[in-house]
């Protein structure tokens, strides 16, 4: 009799998953915001999150706004992030716009201290109805005051300023003067393009601290 061949069966070596700890960047205090159970760390990098504004800050004001960020590397055990962008419920800012009230909507391609091409997009809110002119003239001024804003820092300067609300309370007193304003505020901000050369946050000897923007 013929003997009995037996072939053997190789297994697939496949690579162990793993929990890894996600942090956001300096801006916020380097805090964990999420965390991702992966094979390869470098299957993880690019990856963006989406992250409510009051789990980094704890205030409950600022749970109708998120954060964007990016993976951008591995390092001592967890990966970091950069910011990319920040925004509003769209059901914060219907709340927003009541009766007797005009909306005016505009969208701005503004350039950082850093050279880096962010798309901005604002919401003002006055206390009456107004006419054209006055929107034209509103539209106007708060494109010159977002430029020079912007080109002030990079990109996380203008969101720290835009999270403790320091912009918006510029911005609404100077437009004031136009007319009577409800609302100024930032319903988007975003980097123009591809998410690609976004600068990793290099590692100094002083501590990080652990305080909160509120």
């Amino acid at each position: 009799m013929a003997k009995q061949v037996v072939k053997k069966v190789s297994r697939v070596q496949t690579k162990r998953k793993t929990w890894y700890k996600i942090l956001a960047p300096r801006l916020f205090s380097n805090r964990e915001i999420g965390e991702t159970y992966i094979a390869t760390t470098e299957s993880a990098i690019g990856r963006v999150c989406n992250v409510n504004l009051r789990d980094l800050t704890g205030n409950v004001k600022d749970q109708n706004a998120f954060t964007k960020f990016i993976i951008t590397s591995f390092r001592n055990g967890v990966f970091e992030t950069a910011t990319i962008g920040f925004g509003l419920s769209p059901a914060f800012v219907k709340r927003l716009v009541r009766k007797n009230t005009a909306r005016i909507d505009d969208h701005f391609v503004l350039t950082t201290k850093d050279g880096q091409k962010v798309i901005v997009k604002a919401l003002m809110v006055s206390r009456n109805k107004i006419q054209h002119s006055a929107k034209t003239e509103l539209r106007k001024q708060l494109h010159d005051l977002l430029e020079k804003e912007v080109l002030q820092g990079d990109l996380d300067t203008f969101i720290s300023n835009v999270v403790g609300y320091k912009v918006q309370s510029v911005l609404k007193k100077k437009l004031h003067k136009v007319c009577p304003m409800k609302e100024v505020t930032m319903r988007s901000i975003s980097l123009k393009g591809k998410v690609q050369n976004v600068p990793v946050e290099e590692k100094t000897e002083e501590k990080t601290t652990t305080d909160t923007i509120a």
